[in-house]
């Protein structure tokens, strides 16, 4: 999995982060994928992972997409047909976990948490996408913070050119409050690493 490096131009602020997986698990036992941005977290006083939490109507929009086969939706899902999977079983399993996610936004009532520490004081941070160009020396995405700390620099944070292990699956309430975390293997499934 990919790795992020963190720089702030003013000071001599450096971080690294990986992405573990992260879930919310529901009250029935389902788990919904966490989506996650960088944020500034307050309580932290760090660049932190954080919870991007979409918005129901776009989750909405999306589902309705994926039902009438919108073709833009369907081009977009083609790379996980195959013999073993057609389009429709693609099709089902993504409507499936729109449902599930559509359910989970609606009963919702917090706002997005720092994943490290679980404060509702945080700030995200400005996500820049760029279309490659090969000709350019511009990173595909970036994350910037302007006005780190005592420092007033910015920080900005990039993919990293290395690949890092990360075997970790955390579970979050679906209010976001960190549940337990596990250690994934391939013979023994998934290991608590924490108390719940």
């Amino acid at each position: 999995m990919s790795s992020h490096e963190a720089n702030c131009g003013s000071c001599a602020y450096k971080a690294t982060f990986t992405q573990p997986l992260r879930s919310y698990k529901l009250q029935d036992g389902t788990t919904v994928p966490l989506e996650s941005t960088f944020v500034w977290c307050q309580a932290c006083t760090d660049v932190r992972w954080g919870e991007k939490l979409p918005e129901l109507a776009a989750l909405k929009e999306r589902l309705r997409a994926i039902e009438t086969r919108d073709p833009l939706v369907v081009e977009e899902l083609l790379f996980l047909v195959s013999k073993r999977q057609p389009m429709t079983e693609v099709i089902e399993r993504h409507v499936t976990g729109l449902v599930q996610r559509i359910a989970w936004r609606q009963n919702r009532i917090s706002a997005a948490r720092c994943l490290e520490c679980g404060s509702l004081n945080i700030r995200e941070l400005e996500h820049v996408e760029r279309d490659w160009e090969a000709d350019s020396d511009l990173p595909d995405e970036e994350w910037i913070l302007l006005g780190h700390g005592d420092c007033r620099g910015s920080i900005r944070v990039l993919p990293s050119a290395s690949w890092a292990l990360n075997r970790c699956w955390i579970h979050y309430t679906q209010e976001g409050e960190r549940i337990q975390a596990f250690e994934m293997y391939a013979g023994k499934g998934a290991v608590p690493v924490d108390s719940a």
